[in-house]
């Protein structure tokens, strides 16, 4: 394989990769309209929403390109906070994961974890 071939796969890959990224936001944003219209509980609107992003995490994979780990956490707690809510206990879960959640990538970001990109 030349460097030319190389260099066209990558910007193949890059531009799949970017492709899905807008994909998934605009699936993300139809689903949140379409709920808002119609009056959808948010225990259903936000597990849809983690659907969504993992659903976008296995499309990169099956296409060969890398899975984000984040999303794929964030997914997972999306999925996780809107059946905790769904289950109606007292202690609103969702908005404690979130927040969790939030932090954690504060401290990992201002470690550098995800600020830097290893080559």
């Amino acid at each position: 394989m030349t460097k030319e071939d190389e260099v066209k796969i990558s910007d193949e890959k890059s531009d799949l990769a970017n492709k899905l990224s807008a994909i998934g936001w605009g699936l993300s944003l139809v689903w949140i309209g379409l709920a808002m219209f119609l009056r959808i509980d948010q225990s259903i609107i936000i597990p849809g929403i983690g659907v969504i992003i993992l659903a976008i995490q296995g499309v990169r994979r099956y296409n060969g390109l890398k899975l984000e780990g984040f999303w794929v956490v964030i997914g997972a707690v999306f999925i996780f906070g809107g059946l905790w809510e769904a289950l109606e206990e007292k202690l609103p879960m969702g908005p404690i994961v979130l927040i969790g959640a939030g932090v954690v990538l504060i401290i990992f970001a201002s470690r550098g974890k995800y600020l830097s990109r290893k080559k």
